[in-house]
C-alpha cells in the first residue's frame, strides 16, 4: 500500500468553502481511478506547532506502487493538477505552497 500525502498552505482569506471545493474535486477524480482505496482531506490542526504553517492537506491511499504511478501519469489527473495551479493562483494561494510525501506502508493496522 502507498500513501500520497500532500500538504498545502492557503492564505487565511481563502475560506474553508473554497478549500473544500478543491479537495472535493480531487476526491471525485480519485474515485474514478483504479487502485485508489481512499481519499481523506482536512485542515491541519498542528497541535504541536511543527507543520511550518501548512493549513490543509490530503492523503490518497493506493493499493500498490503501480496504482500510484498510474495516478501520476493519468491525463485527467494531469489536467486537474494544471487547472488547480491556475485556480490556486487565482485565489492568491501562497506559493511555494505544497509539500509531497509518498509513503510505502509496510504495516497497516486498522484498530476499529
Amino acid at each position: 500500500m502507498f500513501l500520497h500525502c500532500v500538504f498545502c498552505n492557503f492564505r487565511e482569506n481563502i475560506f474553508p468553502k473554497s478549500r473544500a471545493y478543491i479537495f472535493q474535486e480531487l476526491s471525485l477524480l480519485s474515485q474514478r481511478l483504479d487502485g485508489v482505496l481512499s481519499f481523506d482531506f482536512g485542515p491541519n490542526l498542528d497541535f504541536e506547532g511543527k507543520s511550518q504553517g501548512y493549513s490543509d492537506g490530503f492523503i490518497i491511499r493506493f493499493k500498490d506502487q503501480y496504482a500510484l504511478e498510474a495516478y501520476a501519469q493519468n491525463p485527467t489527473h494531469q489536467n486537474w493538477a494544471s487547472s488547480y495551479v491556475d485556480f490556486a493562483m487565482a485565489l492568491q494561494m501562497v506559493l511555494p505552497s505544497l509539500i509531497f510525501a509518498h509513503l510505502s506502508v509496510v504495516g497497516y493496522h486498522n484498530y476499529h
